[in-house]
């Protein structure tokens, strides 16, 4: 029997398929560039980078990349289990794969929001 997609699956899909290509995962890879940030700030004439101030920065920009690589494999794996799935099965599985964009999306922010009200209280209190 063949099946055919209603509107709203239709929908759904390119939805996902939209949420999917703007997702990290088609991001270029960028430890290569942090390490050579790593190595430039290790540099004598870059010696200023060891400012306290600096170095939370550079930790928190650390954080946020392990963050984002713990999603990118996260949703691997979910595109993977989805792009195998038997026809009758890839509906649920294209749900599961945007409902972990929604959740890493809004795990980012939250991450993003903390790093933000940390700084501003550092600010304020002229650390």
């Amino acid at each position: 029997m063949k099946r055919t997609w209603s509107t709203g699956a239709k929908a759904l899909s390119v939805s996902a398929l939209a949420l999917f290509l703007s997702s990290p995962l088609h991001a270029q890879d960028s430890s290569s560039s942090s390490q050579e940030a790593e190595s430039q700030a290790a540099t004598p004439e870059n010696h200023h980078h060891h400012h306290p101030m600096h170095r939370q920065v550079r930790e928190n920009h650390e954080k946020m990349r392990r963050l984002m690589e713990r999603q990118d494999a996260e949703l691997r794996r979910l595109t993977e289990e989805m792009n195998q799935a038997p026809s009758d099965k890839k509906l649920d599985r294209a749900c599961a794969v945007i409902n972990k964009l929604v959740e890493q999306r809004k795990e980012m922010h939250d991450a993003m929001e903390g790093m933000h009200q940390k700084w501003m209280h550092q600010m304020g209190e002229g650390k």
